[in-house]
């Protein structure tokens, strides 16, 4: 029997969103009609513990990406993105989904989309001040890929993405992840994904990351995926910003190397 616990998330997600839409959108939206410095969760792997603005949209949309994985296979990606609506002054609803897919091994050549994820961030605190910020994250995703691009079957988790301000112009993010994850022989196991990030501000508009990132197989287990981390971005605007890295794996376990370009808007 398929374990009901992704489903579970799939409906507070949605529970959320009918319970929050319309009025109180409106109305928290004009009583702060001044927008939040834009925080976004791309390009690192740490999530922002920040939301979007009640009312106010954000799409974080990633170009291309180029990813060498450890048995030598190749994935490209392009068209994926990350669109963001904000429900309350301290949640957003966020749709995840990768529009192309290719992925070659050497002996054969699979394309198509990617899976669709839902996401709630709720923040607790630091949203609109404080050196300190802290998110919940539960999330579901379902198996709407081409075969062999995306999950086996639902799964589901939670995020809890920290901020601390360290100085003017750097910030430590923090991250732990649980992920219930569908395996190849049909049943379910665990995994924990954990991150640190330093980002520091070098201009006005350009700023940069560095990141080291734990991926903890723990049911089955296995061996843990080391990578390290590194990336710009570029504010073209206050709403509008330019990215570009690369994720590098550190041992056998992670993928040899991503190397990724994005851009993200807000209005």
């Amino acid at each position: 029997m398929r374990p009901s616990l992704p489903i579970h998330f799939a409906a507070l997600l949605i529970t959320v969103v009918f319970a929050h839409a319309g009025e109180p959108i409106a109305s928290v939206a004009a009583a702060k009609p001044e927008l939040r410095e834009m925080n976004t969760d791309r390009p690192d792997q740490t999530e922002s513990p920040f939301t979007v603005d009640a009312g106010h949209f954000q799409i974080e949309a990633g170009l291309a990406s180029w990813t060498r994985h450890a048995e030598g296979s190749e994935t490209w990606t392009a068209g994926g993105f990350n669109a963001k609506v904000g429900l309350l002054d301290n949640a957003d609803l966020q749709v995840v989904w990768d529009s192309y897919i290719q992925h070659d091994d050497g002996l054969r050549r699979i394309e198509g989309s990617g899976d669709l994820t839902l996401r709630l961030k709720y923040n607790l605190w630091g949203n609109d001040g404080g050196n300190t910020a802290l998110a919940l994250m539960p999330f579901v995703t379902m198996p709407t890929a081409h075969s062999g691009l995306g999950v086996a079957d639902t799964e589901g988790g939670l995020i809890v993405p920290l901020s601390l301000t360290l100085a003017k112009n750097m910030s430590l993010g923090l991250m732990a992840e649980w992920d219930y994850v569908s395996l190849e022989d049909g049943g379910y196991g665990h995994e924990m994904l954990f991150t640190a990030t330093l980002g520091r501000s070098l201009t006005e508009r350009l700023g940069a990351f560095v990141e080291l990132a734990a991926t903890v197989p723990l049911d089955p287990g296995g061996p843990t995926a080391w990578q390290a981390d590194v990336g710009f971005g570029y504010a073209l605007t206050d709403t509008l910003v330019l990215d570009a890295g690369g994720f590098f794996g550190l041992n056998d376990a992670a993928d040899d190397v991503t190397l990724f370009a994005g851009i993200s808007w807000k209005w």
